[in-house]
């Protein structure tokens, strides 16, 4: 096997920004597209673009900017946004402006405006927080159809062991970026009743026995766990229908 001339990425989010790109499964931009800079940037007060600094918000690690620079095996990392991100600080009254934080979140992440609302709304409205249900949602999109280029030459497969790399990486004549599912973040197997159920859980509640959280916890890891091993089905809503999910590549 020579991997003289390729790159590995042991970790990247190819399918954060088009994931995120919109509410609406069958609206959503695929994983090899570039993704530019938000317009909304450009309506930012000059607080917020000093804050936001010389961040980059245009996508880097699309598929095709992938082959241009032959980077040929992703560890791809399922990331559902923590909420926190989206809370507000303590800010000048004059700042705090549902259309500059709005906008804000929306120029340094990248995500579509209207998700990021809704995101917002998890936290305003106290409504429940399920990590896990993006979680496997964003498994689903990369296996969609959605997350695929319109040009046949240029596919993705997902691996599920070495072997399976390495016999692609022994063909030159496959082409195909391989990606190797991972996740990032404990609380992408996890769920709370809202925003302030999960600011009052620290870690320490959920890994100690001693605490009460802790039985609570543990069975909602053990069976989201048991999901991502596939040994069950989970639903999740694709626009407006129910879908089953299977997880296929347990992540790594």
């Amino acid at each position: 096997m020579n991997t003289n001339s390729i790159f590995i990425d042991l970790h990247c989010h190819p399918s954060m920004k088009p994931f995120y790109s919109s509410k609406v499964h069958s609206e959503k931009k695929n994983i090899w597209d570039f993704v530019p800079e938000s317009k909304v940037c450009n309506k930012l007060p000059k607080f917020f673009k000093k804050q936001l600094g010389e961040m980059i918000r245009h996508s880097q690690v699309n598929l095709d900017n992938c082959l241009e620079g032959n980077l040929k095996v992703l560890f791809i990392s399922l990331y559902p946004i923590e909420r926190g991100w989206f809370k507000e600080r303590k800010l000048p009254d004059f700042l705090i402006d549902d259309d500059h934080i709005l906008n804000s979140a929306v120029c340094s992440s990248g995500l579509d405006k209207d998700v990021i609302a809704d995101i917002r709304k998890t936290i305003n409205e106290d409504r429940e927080i399920n990590y896990f249900n993006e979680l496997v949602g964003e498994y689903h999109y990369i296996n969609s159809v959605q997350a695929k280029s319109n040009d046949n030459n240029k596919q993705f497969v997902i691996v599920n062991n070495f072997d399976e790399i390495k016999d692609i990486l022994d063909n030159p004549d496959d082409k195909r970026i391989i990606m190797v599912v991972t996740i990032e973040g404990g609380h992408s197997l996890c769920k709370f009743d809202d925003y302030d159920d999960l600011k009052s859980t620290p870690f320490r509640k959920v890994d100690k026995r001693k605490f009460n959280d802790f039985d609570i916890y543990r069975k909602i890891y053990t069976e989201h766990i048991d999901i991502i091993k596939g040994k069950k089905d989970y639903d999740i809503e694709v626009d407006g229908n129910k879908q089953s999910v299977n997880f296929q590549h347990t992540p790594f």
